[in-house]
Order: C-alpha cells, then structure tokens, then sequence
C-alpha cells in the first residue's frame, strides 16, 4: 500500500539483511532453524499475533475486498478468539518475483520489496516488543467500564417478570379494565332488587263553606243555652235538698218558666198546693193521737230523706253534665277555617328484570284528621293498603333494549383484558428487544476494546520499528490515525451501552433510584434455530395461529359485538315509549290512630282491588332516538373496518417477521462465512508481509475488514433474535394467555408451537356484517 522512496531504500537494505540471512542458513540450516524457533517462541512477532487477533472496527467502514486465503490457514471457531497461525513453508519461501530464499530468523515482519536483491544483511538485534493484546485482555478492559456502568446483571427471563410487574403502560391498561369493570357493575345496578319508601307529612288549611259556618254557630248557641239551665237546675236541686234537710217540702220552681200565663197558672197552683198542706197539718193536729202524730212525722222525715237522696243525685248529674257542656265549649269554639294534618307511609320492593318487566310488592298507611270531624266525634281516619304492582314496556326500551348497557359493558370489559395482555405482550416485546440491545452493545464494546488494544500496539511496535530504520517514519501517521478511530468507536461504543441500559430500564419499569443502576444482560445471543426448521415454517398455520390468538384483534373483534348489541338496542329504541302498570291490593279504613291497628284492617271479609294503567309518550320526530341509532350504527360499522385493516396487517406482519427469521438465519451465516474468510485474509497478509508481498497498513486495512464483519455477526445475531420475538408478538404467543400458564426463555427464542396454541378463540367472536344506516325510516330488523 505504501510507495514512499524512504520505504523503497529501507525494503532494498532489508533485501540485503536477508541475503545475509541465506548465507547463514546455507552455512548451518539447521542451527537457522533452531534460532527461528527460539525466536518465535521467547518474542513473538507482535504484528502478526495482533492483527490476527483484532475484533473490531467502525461499523460504517466498508469491508475491502478479501485476498485469497492460503491452504494451510486454518480459522478459529470463535470470532473473537485469534485464529491459529500456520506460517508458509519456511524451507521454501516465496518472493513476488518467483524465486526462493532461506528462512530468516531476523526480519519476517518487514517484507522486501527487491526481491532480486541478493546481498545478505546483518542479522537483526532482537528487541522487546509490546505484549500481544489477548481477549482477556479486551474482556477485563470492557468489565471496568461496565462496572462504571452499573453493577448489576440480569437474565432475560427475570427482566421479562419484572416488566411485568412495573411496566407503567401495564399499570395504565390494568386501570382501564378496572374502570371497565366498575362500568359493568354500573350497568348491573339497573337491574339491583331496590327498597324504596317515603314518609309525607302535610298540613292543610280550609274555609269552611257558609252551611257548615252557621251550623257551627248554631250548635255553639245552644250549648251555651244549655249551660244555663244546668246552672239554674243545679241551683234548684241544692235549694231543695236543703228544704228537704230541713223538713220542708219544696213547691216547685217556677223561675225559669218563661211564658207569664203559664207561670201564673204554675204560681196559682203552688198557693193551692200550700194551702191544702196547711189545711191537712190542721186536721191531724186536731184529730190525731199523739202517737199517732208522732208516726205521721216519722213517717214525713223517712220521705224528706228519700227525696234529698234523690235531689243530691240528680244534683251529681247535672254537674256532670254542665262540666262536659264547659269542656266542650271550650274545646270547640265556632270555626270558619278546616284544618287538616295528613302522615302516610309508603314500602316498595322492586326488581327489574332484564327483559324491562319490573315487578314488587308496595304497603301503604295513611292518617289523617281535621278539626271538623273531631267536632262531630270521629276519631283519626286510617287507611292501610299492601298488594302487587308490575310495569311492562311495551315499546321503547322493552326485551332486549333492557339489558342492552349491561350486556356491552360485559363485552367492553372482556375486550379491556384483552387490550391488558395485548399492552403486556408489548411491553415484553420491548423489554426484549431493549435486552438484545443491551446484550449487543456489550459484545460491541469488547469488540471494540480488542480493536482499541489491538491498534495501540500497532501504535507502539510501529515506533519500534521507526526506531529501528525498518519502518518510514511517515507511515507512523496513518497508523496513529487507526488508533485514534479505534479510540473513537469505543467510547461511542460506552455511550451506547449506557443508553442501552437505560432503554432496558425503562422499559421494565424499574423506578428513580433503580434507573441509576440500570442493570447489564447476563446472557448472549440465542443459538439460531437450524435452517430447515425455518425453511419448513408453516406460513399459513402461523398466519391462523395470529388470527386467532393476536389479543388485540380479539379485542377488536369484542368491541364488534359491543356494538352489535347497542345497535339492536338503538333500533328498539326508535318506538314509542310505552307502558301497562297492573296494581292488585287489599286496603282496609279504620278511625283508630295506633299503628298497631294497621293489620286490623285486612280482618274484614273484603276482596281485592285491582288497577290497571296504560301509558304512552310519542315523540313526533323521534329525532334523539334516530340520532342514537345513526351514531351507534356508525361506531358499529367503523369497528368492522378497522378489526378487517387490523387483521390484514396481521397477517402482513407475520409474513414479514417469518422471512426476517429465515433471512436473518441466513444472514448470520453469511456474517459468519465473512468472518471467517476475513480471518483467512487476514493470515495471507500476514504470510504475504513476511514474504514481502504486503505492506503494514494492507494488513491493519485487513485486520479493520474483520473487525467489521465481525460487528456484522453482532448485528446480524441482534436482529435475528430481535425478528424471532418480533414473530411471537405478532402472532399473539410471546405471553400466556391465562395468568396460570408459565412460560420460559425459550417462547421468546423459538418458533410459535402451532398446535399448542390453535385455540379457535374466534369462535367466541363471530363475523358480523356491517350495518345500513337509517335513511328516512329505519332499517328493520331481519
């Protein structure tokens, strides 16, 4: 690769130097023999052992053309481990020019240039190199930097369960089918047994109409006529018990006689009454014995007693009488206003069926009284009442209206679990994706490390070599410039695994003070499945596995049915509004105000009363109904095209991932191949600069070749492992459906298992058609 004029005279002194070299050999082969051995096992060419065991390179460097390998190379297993080094035949070395030489023991790193040159040089002075840079190295050199990073590491499994644990979309989504739920126990609630009362308390104020007026002043008037002649008899009663105590037999009253002739008649008759007693007194007194005078006045005294008794008896009743006569008056003055309180109770037990019939029992009391019939004796009026009463819909919101809320609340509810376990197989998605990030990233930095290492040395034997006149000093520049890139790609290589890590941790939900030690992978890339199973995937078997278990197709598909069933409801809904109430009850009237008579009044031989009423509402333009009907119609229709577009999309992704993962399978292999034909380039140079054929930067251009391709392994294993994931989300396997399913690390780096998850849940969905909207009236039903 390099020209320069200074290298040309340095390569002709080295052609010389290995004149030299054969001269020596021909003299003794086989102490040249014994000194190359010694030399390559106590110093090593660090050239040749550090571009065979680089790993990395800029990733946007594009690969040169590889140079035909040599037989006898053959390439290590791992591509980051440094491939065996098999030299070319040391006894018959070939020069550009065709011709041979003796193996050297001095100078196999610098090739000549002149290979017709025949002066032998002086041997070469052994000199202390830099070490080898070995995987180990590169290795301990990346875990520093990891440990500045975080200090802790997890497997894919574990980041998948904690994701599932912290995810916030997660989280977001489990409220959803929280609230899901409370809206379906809203919609329940329609159909609750519900106890209703009331108590009604009412006062009320009348005028009385004029008859009842007057009477109640009429009736007052003689009460109070009557309190006079009780007063006056009392008076009476009291005069003649104490004439009667005195032994003197009253005459009667004629005081309260009001008519004067009659009360003369009456005054007349008590003068003549007078005067036979006197007359009669007379005529004993005359002819009556003593004894027989003492008999008659005993016989007088026991009737004097008689008749007080009978005064102080009648006496007692007309106080009676005028006490109740006062009370009353008091208690019931005239009035002109009737004033009514009015107390009922009411109990109903209802329970709405799901076909809108409600039916329950009612009990009913009511009391009540008024300060007129209390006049007239009548106690407080009460009336109880229990039956039955049942409303039927007859048109709006009858049969499967009713239900029609409740019924696509249960739908929405299924359909939100089903958005849950699609959010969850997301966030897993993610997780995985973000883990095989990570797990890229760290491979890359190692890659790289080696590279940085590999490139460093590079730096320092080519200043040996400058040192020792055996490299131009202007090739140092071009070889720093390696190192500087090798430096760069590194450190970009350390801020990617930072993001890597916090990508990582985002998505797994990990909180504040975790997010600052986002952990590492501990694990790498799965092994790529064999190339006939991909070949063999059965295409349409998975695309009816994702059919039936992508969760949010079935979501899709339930909230098909949601609507469905809200347009069935919409178009009952567009009738008039109509109802028959049916009431059947015993009732019974009683003037007792306890409430412990209430049962008393069903002990009577009284039937049944029964009720019936028919009640309607027409709305003329129906225009709330036939909006609801329209829209509901419309999210119906919208539903069906957007489940059609989702599952196209569906199938479309999975036809996509299925030809990634084969492609992919494919395209490791081709990374690989390229590796290691890269290898194998990358030993030819090496034989080719011990021969002279190449030059130091041919070979850092080879060993940057590798680096890529090797980089091209990491990226094509990331992606294949990304696409196999990929391929379980979009067919709905990458998470369990039940929450008692377990799962391991091979359902996120295998194929689907068709059979295990062919689970026809589509049956549960079925296909439904679109629906016409209204125009002018509505669609019926078919």
């Amino acid at each position: 690769m390099s020209s320069h004029a200074g290298s040309d005279i340095f390569r002709g002194i080295l052609f010389g130097l290995l004149g030299v070299s054969v001269a020596a050999y021909g003299a003794d082969p086989g102490a040249a023999k014994s000194k190359t051995a010694q030399k390559s096992k106590g110093n090593p060419s660090v050239l040749v052992a550090a571009a065979t065991d680089a790993s990395a390179a800029a990733p946007d460097q594009k690969p040169a053309t590889p140079v035909p390998t040599i037989p006898t190379a053959t390439p290590a297993t791992d591509p980051l481990s440094p491939p065996l080094i098999t030299p070319a035949d040391p006894a018959n070395p070939t020069l550009p020019d065709g011709t041979t030489v003796p193996p050297s023991t001095t100078t196999p790193l610098i090739p000549p240039i002149n290979g017709n040159a025949r002066t032998a040089p002086p041997k070469f002075k052994d000199k202390t190199l830099p070490p080898v840079p070995s995987k180990a190295d590169a290795s301990e050199k990346a875990s520093e930097v990891e440990g500045t990073i975080s200090t802790h590491r997890i497997g894919l499994l574990d980041a998948v369960r904690i994701t599932l644990l912290k995810n916030p979309a997660i989280k977001l989504t489990a409220e959803d089918v929280a609230q899901a739920r409370a809206s379906l126990r809203s919609a329940t609630g329609q159909f609750d047994t519900t106890l209703t009362g009331n108590v009604r308390w009412a006062y009320q104020q009348n005028e009385l109409p004029p008859d009842q007026a007057k009477a109640q002043q009429d009736a007052f008037h003689q009460n109070q006529v009557k309190r006079g002649v009780l007063e006056k008899g009392i008076v009476q009663s009291e005069a003649e018990i104490a004439s009667l105590k005195a032994g003197i037999k009253p005459l009667p009253d004629t005081s309260s006689i009001t008519d004067p002739k009659a009360k003369a008649t009456a005054d007349l008759q008590n003068q003549i009454d007078q005067q036979i007693q006197d007359l009669a007194d007379q005529i004993l007194d005359a002819v009556a014995t003593p004894e027989q005078l003492a008999q008659i006045q005993k016989i007088r005294k026991q009737s004097t007693d008689l008749g007080a008794q009978v005064q102080s008896q009648i006496l007692t009743g007309l106080k009676s009488q005028l006490k109740q006569l006062n009370k009353q008056i008091e208690q019931f003055p005239p009035i002109t206003v009737r004033k009514t309180e009015t107390t009922s109770y009411e109990l109903d037990l209802v329970k709405e069926f799901r076909n809108g019939i409600s039916f329950g029992p009612f009990v009913q009391y009511a009391r009540s009284n008024d300060n007129f019939t209390r006049r007239t004796g009548i106690g407080d009026l009460s009336t109880s009442e229990v039956g039955l009463q049942v409303i039927v819909p007859l048109g709006k919101g009858s049969g499967a209206a009713a239900s029609a809320q409740e019924r696509s609340a249960a739908v929405n509810l299924e359909a939100s679990r089903l958005n849950l376990h699609h959010t969850m197989s997301q966030a897993v998605l993610q997780t995985i994706q973000a883990y095989w990030g990570v797990v890229a990233a760290q491979e890359r930095l190692r890659l790289l490390f080696r590279s940085e290492l590999i490139a460093g040395a590079l730096v320092d034997l080519s200043r040996e070599l400058i040192k020792a006149d055996e490299l131009a000093p202007s090739e140092l520049s071009q070889i720093q410039a390696q190192y500087a890139i090798r430096t760069s790609q590194r450190v970009s290589a350390e801020q990617d695994l930072v993001s890597a890590t916090q990508n990582l941790a985002v998505f797994m939900g990990l909180d504040l003070r975790e997010m600052l030690t986002a952990p590492l992978a501990a694990e790498s890339f799965p092994e790529s499945l064999p190339a006939s199973m991909l070949r063999n995937a059965p295409r349409q078997a998975l695309a009816s596995v994702a059919m039936e278990n992508r969760a949010d197709r079935l979501a899709a598909m339930k909230m098909q049915l949601s609507g469905k069933i809200l347009v069935d409801a919409a178009r009952i809904n567009l009738r008039p509004q109509m109802g028959l109430q049916v009431r059947t009850s015993y009732a019974g009237v009683g003037q007792d105000s306890q409430y412990e008579q209430y049962w008393r009044a069903f002990d009577r031989e009284v039937g049944p009363s029964v009720s019936a009423a028919l009640s309607f509402a027409w709305p003329l333009e129906n225009n709330f109904a036939r909006g609801q009907y329209e829209q509901s119609t419309s999210f119906y229709n919208t539903s069906l095209i957007q489940t059609d577009q989702l599952s196209r999309s569906i199938i479309a992704s999975v036809v996509v991932d299925l030809s990634a993962v084969q492609l992919g399978r494919d395209q490791i292999d081709k990374a690989l191949e390229s590796s290691n034909d890269f290898e194998k380039a990358l030993e030819t140079e090496r034989e080719k600069l011990k021969l002279g054929n190449s030059t130091l930067i041919n070979t850092i251009e080879t060993e940057q070749n590798l680096t890529n391709a090797l980089l091209q392994v990491i990226s094509a294993r990331q992606q294949y492992a990304t696409a196999i994931a990929q391929l379980r989300f979009d067919t709905g396997t990458l998470v369990p459906h039940t929450v008692q399913s377990v799962f391991s690390r091979e359902d996120f780096v295998t194929l689907p298992p068709v059979r295990a998850y062919a689970v026809s849940s589509a049956q549960s969905a079925p296909t439904l058609a679109p629906v016409t909207k209204p125009v002018g009236k509505p669609a019926k039903k078919k």
